[in-house]
This record gives C-alpha cells, structure tokens and sequence, in this order.
C-alpha cells in the first residue's frame, strides 16, 4: 500500500489530465498500481496516533520535571520522615527535577538538621539544574542564613 502524499499526487496528477501511463513514469510506480488507486479502492487513511505506555504516568512526570515548594513545605517533607535513614530518600525527590523553585526563604526558623539538609540538597543540585531561591526578606536580612 502507498502512502496517504503517493495517492494525493496521483489524484492530483490525475485531475490535470496526465494518462495513466504518464503518472506511472512520472511517480516511478506500476500502471496497475495507478490504476488501483485511480478506481478508489484502498483509500488512504491516516494511521490513528498510538499512545505512550507513560500516558497513564504524564502528570507524574511533568511534576517531576520542575518541582515548586516553599522553605516551611521543604522542612515539613523532611520532618514528615519516620527514620533517619529515609531522609536522604526524600531528599532525592528535590535532586530530579529540571528547575527546582523554593519560595519564602528566609520566612521559616529551619533547625540545625532541616538547615544542614537544605544545604546538602543546594550543594548537590548545583550542577544538575537550575535553582530559584525567592524570597521578599529585605536587604538588611539578605546575608543572614536562612532561618536565622
């Protein structure tokens, strides 16, 4: 079977008053190949479009390709933790999206260990990805940790 721009041509070709012997020199192809199509039959359908066995995952994915949270909603994640083992776990979850963006820096009083984990997670995403720290604290406040 030929393909969906193959027919057209030759329907075009057709309307402009060409034999079926010319068509065939013209495109290359059989005469009995033109002619099958020239009578209508197969016609040319475009192939439905075949889904992605991650469809059902798109969502997912997207949200894992940029992350957005804030400062108190990191801490929470990592407080939210049972075992100490798993933290670095959770941390992971920040470490794979494209652009990670953490807002209200500087809002929330961070403890040594939640302080120590947002370090880690900054330091380990420095060459993976773009990170966007926002924050409205003022100039006075900006060379302070956050937290502090």
């Amino acid at each position: 079977m030929k393909r969906s721009g193959t027919i057209n041509t030759i329907h075009e070709v057709s309307a402009q008053g060409k034999s079926i012997h010319a068509i065939a020199r013209e495109l290359g192809i059989a005469r009995n190949t033109v002619r099958k199509y020239l009578r209508g039959a197969p016609q040319a359908i475009p192939r439905p479009k075949r889904g992605s066995v991650l469809d059902p995952y798109k969502t997912q994915i997207q949200s894992f390709m940029q992350e957005f949270t804030t400062l108190s909603g990191f801490a929470e994640d990592l407080a939210s933790v049972p075992h100490a083992c798993l933290r670095r776990q959770r941390l992971r979850r920040y470490l794979t999206p494209r652009v990670l963006v953490i807002d209200e820096i500087g809002y929330t009083k961070l403890t040594t260990e939640q302080a120590q984990s947002f370090f880690e997670l900054v330091r380990d995403r420095y060459e993976r990805g773009p990170n966007i720290l926002t924050s409205n604290t003022g100039k006075a406040r900006m060379g302070q940790a956050p937290g502090r």
